[in-house]
């Protein structure tokens, strides 16, 4: 990957346990030990969400072909055992306060809250195109979990 693309607000996919999102690039990348690193916010435009990565776990899109997301769009989530993670990778969403920990197992499936400011709600969210929110309320269902729809957000720098 060329680092030197890597600009600050810019939009870029992310690779995760499981599941991909659309974050959004906060620095420049920089060195730390021998690892190239770099601060990117899981969900566009929420200071909350920001956290240290590798470079490497990035997927910038092609410069011709960059992501178009207009709109953050936010959903309380619920339920009952294991975390649904490939609910994210379907909805292309990922966590707003909680992250992920081992379970008994070993298993990456158990939310940790990593922060109050919604409460002790577990939030997700998903950039998009679309002014109107894409979430699969039944799918999540299929899982025990509900998806309950909060608000959206346009993104700031976006057209339209």
């Amino acid at each position: 990957m060329n680092t030197q693309q890597l600009k600050p607000y810019q939009l870029v996919r992310v690779k995760a346990e499981g599941y991909g999102y659309l974050g959004q690039v906060i620095s420049r990348p920089f060195i730390e030990g021998d690892v190239e690193m770099i601060m990117v916010r899981r969900v566009p435009d929420d200071p909350a969400t920001m956290e240290k990565m590798k470079v490497q776990e990035l997927l910038v899109a092609n410069v011709y072909d960059p992501p178009k997301a207009k709109w953050v769009h936010y959903a309380k989530v619920s339920g009952k055992g294991t975390f649904p993670i490939d609910m994210l990778r379907y909805d292309f969403a990922a966590p707003v306060n909680f992250k992920f920990v081992e379970d008994r197992w070993g298993d990456l499936t158990k939310p940790e809250l990593t922060t109050q400011e919604y409460g002790e709600d577990l939030i997700v969210a998903t950039a998009s195109e679309l002014k109107s929110q894409g979430w699969t309320g039944d799918r999540w269902r299929s899982f025990m979990w509900s998806c309950v729809p909060m608000k959206s957000v346009k993104i700031e720098g976006s057209t339209k």
